[in-house]
């Protein structure tokens, strides 16, 4: 959507996309922004998101705005945007149940155009001075610091353009100046506005300088834009400024004091140099010993143990057959750790994986579809092996169904229950 049909060159254009839905389910992964030729495009606003009514019906919407000016007349075609999205396969009663979740590809991906929108862009009409902006703006203003200074010595100039339009393409002014000022550009800035009721600005600054004593005046300054909303040029102007230059060093009465001429004369150099002084701020200090080398090998095989330590502590585990007891303690340690937040943070979507990384790490395998046997020659009872495929099922679905779960209390304690117990038959 755009708020106008027909503009001129330069003028300022609100753009808005929208995207609406009804199920919440749904994910938008992607939008194809297409190429706009002939548009000074400027930056997208953040995710906005509501509800909307469409013939009786109510949608879920989410959008972005942006502002566009266009740089050339003519006629113009935006093209369509494209929104690619995800949706939820309902497909989800599968033979194996919760074992295959995670390999089934588990949603439908589309994609869905927007309408085009058709832009006329008409020449600004003719003017024989130069304009500066397209827009709407309220008053320029100029102000100088200080408004007495020295030959040479730099006063600040600002100038202050406030109103709607395209600020970042109004170039810095050419200054009339008299002959006795010079000035150079200094730098520029957009001042956004705080408050409603304001409008940004622009600033812009000059470096002046008084090239003669005397009292001098900078004239107005001129700002020349085409009103949109008028559909005519406007000319805003300053205040002239009065300022003061003194005489400066340069002027100042020269020095009339008689250079006096030395003879030069050659300079004896003593052939004896004489004793260090030892008293004041010179003294004596004592040499350092050197560090012993006992304690220079000690320092340095610090770190060398550091770092070897738990690489031989490994390979002792292993070559004594305790590496399978050390695996089971660490893989028990980090599954409990995962419980824990999930606890503290309400959160089931990581149980499924906190599980099967637990027993893929006990049974030294990556093969899903034996966890029951697995269970079973530990000698669990079919029973809990049937509370055990409930249980896993329904974390398997905290995990890939990106529902509300209304238990999440609930099944978290489970999980802590099932860890203690498959903790002490495994």
């Amino acid at each position: 959507m755009v708020d106008t049909e027909t503009v001129v060159v330069g003028q300022k254009m609100s753009c808005m996309l929208r995207f609406y839905y009804q199920d919440s389910s749904i994910s938008l992964t992607n939008i194809g922004v297409p190429e706009l030729s002939g548009f000074a495009i400027k930056e997208t606003s953040k995710l906005e998101t509501g509800v909307a009514e469409i013939d009786g019906s109510q949608y879920r919407y989410a959008q972005w705005r942006w502002d566009m000016y266009p740089t050339k007349p003519g006629e113009f075609i935006i093209p369509a945007y494209n929104a690619d999205y995800e949706i939820p396969s309902k497909d989800n009663n599968h033979l194996l149940g919760g074992f295959l979740f995670f390999m089934n590809n588990r949603v439908d991906r589309k994609r869905v155009y927007s309408n085009a929108a058709t832009v006329k862009v008409l020449p600004l009409p003719h003017f024989d001075g130069e304009v500066h902006a397209v827009g709407s703006f309220e008053y320029i203003s100029a102000a100088i610091k200080p408004g007495m200074a020295k030959e040479g010595e730099g006063m600040v100039l600002t100038l202050e353009i406030e109103g709607v339009g395209n600020l970042q393409a109004i170039a810095t002014p050419k200054l009339k100046m008299p002959k006795a000022l010079k000035y150079y550009d200094s730098n520029s800035a957009i001042i956004l506005s705080t408050h409603a009721d304001e409008l940004p600005k622009k600033r812009f600054e000059f470096i002046v300088q008084g090239m003669q004593c005397g009292e001098c005046e900078v004239p107005e300054q001129l700002f020349t834009y085409f009103d949109v909303e008028r559909n005519a040029y406007v000319t805003l102007r300053t205040s002239p400024l009065a300022v003061s230059i003194m005489p400066g060093v340069t002027s100042a009465k020269k020095d009339t004091t008689p250079v006096v001429h030395v003879a030069k004369t050659p300079v004896a150099i003593e052939d004896d140099i004489a004793d260090i002084n030892m008293v004041g701020q010179w003294y004596p200090v004592a040499q350092r010993q050197p560090l012993p080398w006992w304690l220079f090998e000690l320092l340095f095989l610090i770190p060398c143990f550091y770092i070897g330590y738990p690489i031989v502590l490994e390979k002792f585990i292993v070559l004594s057959g305790s590496s399978a007891r050390l695996v089971r303690r660490r893989a028990f340690k980090q599954a409990r750790k995962k419980i824990m937040y999930c606890i503290e943070n309400n959160d089931t979507r990581m149980l499924h994986s906190t599980f099967m990384q637990l027993l893929q790490q006990c049974s030294q395998t990556s093969e899903i579809c034996s966890i029951a046997t697995m269970l079973r020659v530990r000698n669990m009872s079919d029973e809990h092996i049937n509370q055990w495929n409930g249980f896993f099922e329904r974390i398997t679905h905290a995990a890939y169904a990106q529902s509300d779960n209304k238990n999440a209390d609930e099944l978290c304690r489970m999980a802590k229950q099932w860890l203690e117990r498959l903790e002490k038959i495994i």
